[in-house]
């Protein structure tokens, strides 16, 4: 059985044993990926529920970048994406935003076409929205209002 089909565009497992070896995308949709200057490379960390994953971490910028093979990516319709995270809300600060995922990086030369955060409304009680964003034709920045749930403590959520 493959994970991908002929409807995914995309997968990334971050599974991983170590940090040298990067992601591929396993439906060959995307090119390798490479890491932009100031930004750190996430480490590879054991003991997840799939038994490895990626440690983003919140002292500076965090990830990988990934460019479109031949534009393979220029959705025409919806959108699904699917993670498997676990997030320390008590080690962030109020209005924090975490960006799990954006497509394009804004601007005439890669509009942004879609993105998914999880802005932190409250780290006492751990409130949390998660909500997509992008760009219009006209370049103008719009966020859908989200949905707002309170993250349970350190254990892994499956988002979809």
């Amino acid at each position: 059985m493959s994970l991908v089909d002929s409807r995914s565009k995309f997968l990334l497992c971050l599974d991983e044993q170590y940090d040298a070896v990067l992601p591929s995308d396993l439906s060959g949709n995307l090119a390798d990926p490479t890491i932009p200057a100031g930004v750190v490379l996430p480490t590879a960390v054991s003991g997840t529920i799939g038994g490895y994953g990626r440690n983003f971490v919140r002292t500076g910028p965090s990830g990988l970048l990934f460019d479109d093979a031949a534009d393979a990516l220029r959705l025409t319709r919806g959108v699904t994406i699917a993670a498997i995270l676990r997030l320390d809300v008590a080690a962030l600060a109020a209005t924090d935003e975490c960006v799990l995922i954006q497509r394009g990086r804004t601007g005439a030369g890669d509009p942004l076409a879609f993105g998914l955060k999880l802005v932190v409304v409250n780290v006492a009680s751990g409130r949390v929205i998660l909500r997509m964003f992008w760009e219009t034709t006209a370049g103008a920045a719009v966020a859908d209002i989200g949905v707002d749930f309170y993250w349970p403590g350190t254990e892994y959520v499956f988002l979809c």
